[in-house]
């Protein structure tokens, strides 16, 4: 996975488009001509041009402002499906439940005056979303979750949920490296904010044993606090007490950060994923007796031909992805069939 939004920002602007210079045909606007690379699209094949981009539209009657909008979308859909071929799998190295074994419920636990929950380690490149928590209380009140971080004097999170035995909450919260690296997160709430209802401490058959994550550091900490204010969590207790949740955590692997520091480096691939993209359309396209000619040609440019010498968009792209792939992880990546 990666930050999406942080990754627009970064990639959009690498590739540009040149304006048009025939007659009615100078509609580019300043946003999608911006080349930091100085690279454009139609240097990727001959057949890229803005007549021949704007002719072939399915929209005749396409506005200057939403043929811009078109080119924008091409180029943020290109940018992802560039970068998502390149990405090594799994993305996703483990979903579980923090604890699996089953408790009695039998023992309660009052930490009046702390704020308890988890302390959690993020290593770089990795993310760690905690999708929903199984609450483990004697009784029900509402009761506010926290997320906090070393280095935030506010919390990052903050989720009103109510107590009870077996209750699920959804959180979908992202913790991720990237956005806060070193450190670590609490994720918990204050048992002051409690009102003659408790957590469930277990300990019943190995019921406080956790599920393996290879992948991060989390156990159950503690640290004197009230509720008037972030806790101080550098001077946390780690504990094999639990409080009365039980998450569900998902690790993925975080490429936010490789991405954004090669950014240079899927030039070439983002700008040869447009090419093929816009090509496809004025294949397919019926508006133009003249692009339906060049249909064969499309098809000749996309995928190569011996014959003539050309090597095509869709073999450049796979040696390309190699190359780019070989660059950022160490080895190659293998396809299974076409790159489309």
């Amino acid at each position: 996975m990666y930050n999406t939004s942080k990754v627009h920002l970064a990639f959009f602007s690498r590739v540009g488009f040149r304006d048009g210079t025939n007659d009615g045909y100078s509609v580019v606007d300043a946003a999608n001509q911006v080349s930091e690379s100085g690279r454009y699209f139609q240097d990727a094949n001959a057949l890229v041009t803005i007549p021949a981009i704007k002719d072939t539209h399915v929209d005749p009657d396409l506005s200057d402002e939403e043929f811009n909008e078109f080119l924008e979308n091409v180029k943020k859909a290109n940018i992802l499906k560039a970068i998502d071929t390149v990405l090594p799998s799994p993305d996703v190295l483990k979903t579980a439940r923090l604890f699996n074994n089953a408790d009695n419920y039998a023992r309660t636990i009052d930490k009046a005056g702390s704020f308890v929950g988890f302390k959690i380690v993020v290593p770089p490149r990795h993310n760690l979303k905690v999708s929903s928590i199984t609450l483990e209380f004697n009784g029900v009140q509402d009761l506010n979750l926290y997320l906090f971080h070393t280095i935030s004097e506010t919390a990052l999170q903050t989720k009103s949920i109510t107590t009870g035995l077996g209750t699920s909450v959804t959180l979908d919260w992202d913790i991720s490296s990237y956005d806060y690296p070193g450190g670590y997160f609490m994720l918990g709430y204050f048992a002051d904010d409690l009102s003659g209802v408790l957590p469930y401490n277990r300990g019943w058959n190995y019921s406080e044993c956790y599920e393996e994550f290879n992948y991060i550091g989390i156990t159950s900490a503690y640290v004197a606090a009230t509720s008037t204010g972030r806790p101080s969590i550098t001077n946390l207790v780690e504990t094999s007490e639990t409080f009365g949740l039980n998450p569900m955590l998902s690790v993925r692997s975080d490429h936010t950060q490789v991405l954004l520091e090669n950014v240079s480096r899927f030039d070439l691939l983002v700008s040869l994923y447009v090419a093929a993209d816009l090509i496809e359309r004025m294949k397919l396209s019926v508006r133009s007796d003249f692009y339906e000619r060049q249909a064969a040609q499309a098809v000749t440019e996309l995928e190569g031909s011996k014959e003539f010498g050309i090597t095509g968009i869709y073999p450049q792209i796979k040696i390309e992805t190699q190359k780019v792939y070989r660059d950022l992880f160490g080895k190659p990546v293998y396809f299974n069939g076409t790159s489309r």
